[in-house]
């Protein structure tokens, strides 16, 4: 039993880690016109080569900016909204937190296979960027079906094993 409590946080641990975005990254660039406040600028690509080209996703993701952990009581939305980028002036120096719903798919439905908070700060006389780049949620799905499997195999391997060297031992 104890085995399979581990087995079955490993696998968690592997598809949560495996089925989100691949990277995020913050940096500040100077503004060119300063200010008290600060500024943000959230890009969203496909890929790591979509976003070293500029190409955003053309899915329209659903975002939201919060000041303070968006599960808080004490959380305030800033600002909602959807498109591939977007912008949020005039935001006091301090931590925020992106919440990334999912995205709109062609169809007109919500996918929320994605769905995850990130922390950010912003600083006065500053534009805040933060590029997301999504996996393909076919290749997550995959990749993290077959971590699972994988995973599993290994563990059942090894309790075999352990098993096999107990008896031995016995006898």
């Amino acid at each position: 039993m104890k085995y399979r409590s581990t087995a079955i946080a490993i696998v968690c641990c592997l598809i949560s880690t495996i089925s989100a975005c691949s990277t995020v990254s913050e940096h500040h660039i100077a503004s060119q016109f300063p200010s008290p406040t600060g500024s943000l600028i959230v890009s969203t690509y496909d890929t790591k080569s979509a976003m070293n080209d500029g190409k955003l996703t053309n899915q329209r993701m659903e975002m939201a900016i919060y000041e303070g952990k968006p599960k808080n009581a004490h959380s305030m939305l800033i600002r909602q909204g959807a498109g591939a980028e977007w912008r949020v002036d005039n935001l006091p120096s301090g931590e925020y937190y992106l919440k990334v719903f999912g995205w709109v798919d062609d169809t007109g439905k919500m996918d929320k296979s994605k769905s995850q908070v990130h922390k950010l700060s912003v600083l006065e006389n500053e534009v805040t960027v933060v590029n997301l780049v999504l996996t393909d949620y076919a290749k997550s799905t995959a990749a993290a079906g077959g971590a699972a499997i994988g995973t599993a195999t290994v563990l059942t391997f090894g309790f075999c094993i352990a098993l096999v060297l107990a008896l031995i031992a016995a006898i």
